[in-house]
């Protein structure tokens, strides 16, 4: 089917974005995201947690936009 390879370039493509900035929570919190909708739960947890540790580090993260990122992380979690 044609949406299955667009899912798979779409995770290539998230894959590739955490492989080139691996310290970046919010690509990690997006592909989560991606993963939940997807209904792959334990990999999207698995990346919400990583994000979650990376978060309080993350230079690229405003001290604006932190509070947001935090709540999408947390939402993952529980599910």
């Amino acid at each position: 089917p044609e949406e299955a390879g667009e899912d798979e370039l779409i995770e290539a493509m998230f894959r590739e974005a955490i492989q080139r900035a691996p310290t970046c929570a919010e690509n990690r919190i997006c592909f989560a995201e991606y993963l939940h909708d997807h209904g792959r739960r334990i990999e999207a947890i698995q990346h919400a947690r990583a994000a979650q540790e990376l978060l309080p580090a993350d230079p690229l993260v405003s001290s604006f936009d932190r509070p947001e990122l935090q709540r999408r992380v947390s939402d993952l979690l529980k599910g």
